[in-house]
């Protein structure tokens, strides 16, 4: 993604890493309003070609086409165009009016657009001293990696302990992370 800093949702994060898992590179996000999901992305999709192909896509758009079965009937016949779109022509969707864009993508698309993103997936090693794991249960370790890792809530965590330094050890910590 550009050096741009802009703020993104939880939803938002996973919807990008969603479109990674089908060949896009995104190198700029920019948000077009407040609204939740409201993105343009702009990147490089790889077909097997000599180079990348550019792309310039509209979030909600894109995940219609790329995380649905679009022509199926009960997602074409919501379009402005349903005899083109479910005939399988994209340009019946496409030029369908905006918000009918978003009532396909909040009934259809968002669902299976999040379950391609998934949870963040971290591993890092974070220190403990040595005293300190004494008084640590289980529950306590998990809020000190936590806060060690700073990238909001962690689940399905694993330690592996991967050295010592005078009365630290280094915990290798593996999870998903939840905001």
């Amino acid at each position: 993604m550009s050096e741009q800093t802009i703020d993104l949702t939880a939803n938002e994060r996973a919807a990008i890493r969603a479109f990674a898992t089908r060949g896009e590179t995104i190198h700029e996000v920019e948000r077009r309003s407040d609204r939740e999901f409201d993105l343009s992305l702009k990147g490089e999709k790889d077909w097997g070609l000599d180079e990348p192909v550019r792309f310039s896509a509209w979030l909600p758009l894109s995940a219609i086409r790329e995380f649905t079965d679009w022509p199926d009937p009960s997602i074409g016949g919501m379009a402005d165009y349903p005899s083109m779109a479910i005939a399988g022509d994209w340009s019946g969707i496409r030029d369908s009016d905006e918000e009918t864009i978003w009532a396909i993508f909040e009934e259809h698309a968002i669902d299976p657009l999040l379950e391609a993103g998934g949870p963040e997936r971290i591993d890092e090693v974070i220190h403990v001293e040595l005293h300190k794991m004494i008084y640590l249960c289980i529950e306590g370790l998990n809020d000190l990696a936590e806060e060690q890792i700073g990238k909001g809530v962690l689940s399905d965590i694993s330690y592996e302990v991967v050295g010592h330094e005078g009365n630290t050890i280094q915990l290798r910590v593996t999870a998903e992370v939840y905001e």
